[in-house]
């Protein structure tokens, strides 16, 4: 029975909602967030990703790069977004979005995170991916 329970688990697991961020890792007092590909609630007939450093204080440097991948009609080829990069000085939140006109496709989203806290110290996450989502355009 537990191993049944365990195997239903990790199922669950794997399952991805679109629109959903990807459990933030902690760095310091700060997390980062890394959002799996959606149809867009702000921009609609878009597909996006909203990446996001969010602290409790202001940091000495933030920055966050955001990646929009789209399966390509050729296979093992992608079509790739890059979402504007976001820095800010002093600052406790930053925020990168990637976008791109909706296509009934296979998305994956990346992000490039840097935190220089109030000590000087640089923490990097470079290359975060999110699942691959199916997404039906609406």
């Amino acid at each position: 029975m537990g191993s049944v329970i365990a195997a239903c688990i990790a199922a669950l697991a794997t399952i991805v909602i679109p629109g959903q961020a990807n459990a933030g890792e902690r760095i310091g007092d700060c997390e980062i967030l890394l959002d799996h590909p959606h149809n867009s609630g702000h921009r609609p007939g878009t597909v996006d990703a909203d990446m996001r450093i969010r602290c409790r204080t202001p940091q000495k440097y933030l920055g966050v790069e955001s990646f929009l991948y789209r399966e390509s009609v050729n296979p093992g080829h992608r079509w790739m977004v890059t979402g504007k990069p976001s820095k800010a000085e002093n600052a406790k939140y930053v925020t990168s979005v990637a976008f791109e006109d909706c296509q009934n496709a296979k998305y994956q989203s990346k992000a490039n995170f840097l935190i220089i806290d109030n000590a000087g110290v640089r923490h990097e996450r470079f290359d975060v991916w999110s699942p691959v989502v199916d997404i039906t355009c609406k």
